[in-house]
């Protein structure tokens, strides 16, 4: 690495330094007869007769580096093992301040194994910092190999010359398993015209007297069952609350029996009764529905969550949406004209009824 001029007469003096490639400019010193310092260049070097100036030193730096890994923390050990996969198009931002004082600021993207380096780092203090992506929970970071301190999806380190620190590792933790609906939370169409299903809606909320049932209908799902709904509707002659043991009946002649090759409406109502029965705030606490096979909790049925997939047009959402039950249930309820679904829109219809026959067929209750 040295160098030598030979031979010069007295004068003054410039030696500029063409920066080699793969290093960072370092620091850059005058040598013994003086000169002016500036980025890869010495000038103003006033040399005399038979002066030997030596010193003039140009100073480069191995650059450094800063590298890890986002990756799903399958068993939570906040440990990157072999077998848990990467995350591809995390955004990581590296900050901070280099040696000369210069103010950093870098962002890159994890590939598709999950992971992210920085290159061609000066010396500094740095500050790794991952934005939390969609979908996961937030896991464990692991300090890498050029030490540093841990802060929430974030690593502050001090980075030395030379330096390639790897394992700055950003672990991620899988969503809670969601409510899904499940095998007890619904039961099919059939079930409710049939001798159990009967016997579970006359036996709510005190008995077949209860017009609890129907004013949570009406109320909930007014369009569906309320004033104007013709046959299907919950209130009865005289605008009162129907019965339970009409409910139960009004269930049976004006949706189940009748001659339709898509009975829909009777597999919305279906659906509602379900989120009924299972919530014991408001069937009440005799349970009935647990002895026919139901699950039974505070929040029921109605809080359980499905996927829509490809049927979201008949809910008005995207394909692939997962809702609630009541959250199905109301948006049925807001496309319902007079009672009725989809009347002019076979379509649409059918996608409703595919829906919601797959609803009541996960309940596994016949």
């Amino acid at each position: 690495g040295k160098y030598k001029f030979s031979n010069l007469r007295p004068g003054t003096y410039t030696v500029t330094e063409t920066q080699p490639s793969g290093f960072l400019d370092g620091q850059d010193t005058a040598g013994s007869a003086g000169g002016t310092v500036d980025p890869d260049e010495i000038s103003a070097i006033s040399l005399g007769s038979g002066v030997d100036a030596t010193g003039y030193n140009f100073g480069e730096i191995d650059p450094s580096s800063l590298a890890g890994v986002v990756y799903l923390d399958s068993n939570k050990n906040g440990v990157l093992d072999s077998g848990e996969s990467g995350i591809a198009g995390v955004v990581i931002t590296l900050t901070g301040t280099d040696d000369l004082g210069n103010t950093v600021s870098r962002t890159t993207t994890t590939d598709a194994n999950g992971a992210y380096s920085f290159g061609n780092l000066r010396p500094g203090s740095y500050t790794l910092t991952q934005s939390q992506p969609a979908g996961y929970v937030d896991g464990q970071e692991t300090v890498g190999t050029a030490g540093g301190t841990v802060g929430n999806d974030q690593f502050t380190i001090t980075l030395a010359g030379c330096t390639e620190g790897t394992g700055y590792n950003f672990g991620e933790q899988p969503l809670p398993p969601s409510n899904l609906l499940a095998a007890g939370d619904t039961a099919t169409i059939g079930f409710w015209a049939n001798k159990n299903g009967q016997a579970i809606l006359n036996s709510l909320n005190g008995g077949s007297t209860s017009t609890a049932l129907a004013q949570w209908l009406v109320t909930n799902f007014p369009k569906l069952y309320g004033a104007g709904t013709g046959s299907r509707s919950m209130l009865n002659s005289s605008g009162g609350y129907k019965t339970n043991a009409q409910v139960a009946s009004t269930y049976i002649n004006a949706f189940f029996s009748p001659k339709t090759t898509i009975k829909l409406e009777a597999q919305v109502l279906a659906s509602a009764f379900a989120v009924y029965v299972t919530n014991s705030n408001l069937a009440g606490s005799s349970n009935i529905a647990a002895r026919y096979g139901f699950t039974v909790s505070a929040t029921g049925t109605g809080a359980k969550r499905f996927n829509v997939g490809t049927n979201g047009a008949s809910l008005g959402v995207a394909d692939g949406t997962e809702l609630s039950i009541m959250e199905m249930l109301v948006a049925i309820n807001a496309q319902a004209v007079n009672g009725s679904l989809y009347a002019t829109n076979s379509t649409l219809r059918s996608k409703a009824n595919i829906l919601f026959t797959a609803i009541n067929e996960t309940g596994d209750i016949i």
